[in-house]
């Protein structure tokens, strides 16, 4: 107990000293942790460098600065010095002299690359064409600039890369890249006519299309199989230096002349027509206006040999486009031949129909 109170007595008393002491407080205040040169980046606050003081008597000293500029490299960055004065509510001060260094030294960023793209070697596409690339700085304004380069690897791969430069206001900078990979994926383009007809004798050893490739050089071969009615199937292949590749079919037909002489056999044959029955008559008139319309439509038509109901075939002209679905059900390529057979000698008249498959149908008319 009685320690106690020796120590609060201990403690009034230094109290009571330091109250006289502050009533004439002659003690200048003293700045903490002070440092004379600083550098801090440009995104960073000017107060971080501000200094802080103390006073034994003054719980709030205040500061006063003054600054002077000292350089600036770039607008981001500059050097200053500040004189800081601190004083407490009695008027006693300090002061103290400080070099301040602002830098930049971040390169921009890029928020957004494009990415890069594969195109075709016939497009006419460029890096415009895109959108294109954004970066931010933590200091100020960036300008972004580029440069392109062009790789040839072979005729049906190449590459264009353009390096993007993002610069801020104090040269500082970086880089991004993108890339348009140029590739031939399209075959050449073949264009002609599904039906062509050749003279009687005319050679085939020719090209009766016209192909084109966009971007390479190109082979072109075809295979020409025999088919009924005096008419070859050419197919056509072509490919491209990158393998690309094309097909057309194609129908070539020749004219067949008629050789001296037939046309008498003809009007002998019309003259023994007269001689049937009325209804013979009727019939035939009816199918030479059928031939007569054929005749008048089949200008860029295809002759077929076509099976009707009855099992006979008769000849008919159909568009190029429909000639595969008649082969597909039964029918042959080409007019349908008939042989007329007269015998003066016989008591009849014989007509023999030779159809595609090498079978004969005879039909036998009275004179």
């Amino acid at each position: 107990m009685k320690k106690l109170c020796l120590f609060v007595l201990a403690l009034l008393s230094l109290l009571f000293v330091s109250a006289q002491d502050c009533s004439n407080d002659t003690t200048n205040p003293w700045f903490v942790n002070f440092q004379d040169e600083v550098t801090i980046s440009c995104s960073d606050d000017l107060s971080s460098v501000f200094p802080i003081a103390q006073d034994d008597c003054d719980t709030l000293v205040e500061i006063a600065y003054y600054e002077e500029p000292m350089g600036s490299y770039c607008p981001n960055s500059r050097d200053f010095m500040r004189i800081y004065r601190a004083f407490d509510d009695f008027g006693n001060g300090v002061v103290a002299q400080q070099f301040v260094h602002i830098v930049d030294e971040t390169p921009p960023m890029f928020f957004y690359v494009p990415p890069s793209y594969v195109i075709e070697c016939s497009d006419t596409l460029s890096f415009e064409d895109f959108p294109q690339p954004s970066a931010l700085d933590n200091c100020g304004g960036v300008s972004i600039t580029h440069e392109d380069y062009f790789d040839i690897t072979d005729g049906c791969y190449s590459s264009k890369t353009r390096v993007w430069t993002a610069t801020d206001l104090c040269g500082n900078s970086s880089t991004a890249s993108q890339m348009l990979l140029i590739q031939d994926m399209t075959p050449p383009v073949i264009t002609g006519l599904p039906y062509v007809t050749l003279p009687s004798g005319s050679g085939t050893d020719t090209l009766l299309v016209v192909v084109i490739d966009a971007c390479n050089t190109f082979n072109v071969y075809y295979i020409d199989t025999p088919a009924s009615g005096n008419n070859l199937i050419r197919n056509y292949t072509a490919i491209d230096a990158c393998g690309n590749t094309s097909t057309f079919e194609q129908i070539i037909g020749f004219e067949i002349v008629t050789p001296p002489g037939d046309d008498d056999d003809d009007d002998d044959d019309e003259d023994d027509d007269d001689d049937d029955d009325d209804d013979d008559e009727d019939d035939d008139d009816e199918d030479d206006d059928e031939d007569d319309d054929e005749d008048d439509d089949n200008g860029n038509n295809v002759a077929i040999c076509h099976r009707i109901g009855n099992g006979n075939f008769i000849t008919i002209y159909v568009a190029p486009a429909a000639v595969q679905a008649h082969l597909n059900h039964g029918d042959y390529l080409g007019p349908c031949r008939t042989l007329d057979i007269h015998n003066p000698n016989l008591p009849m008249q014989m007509d023999i129909e030779i159809k595609p498959n090498g079978k004969i149908k005879k039909t036998v008319k009275a004179k």
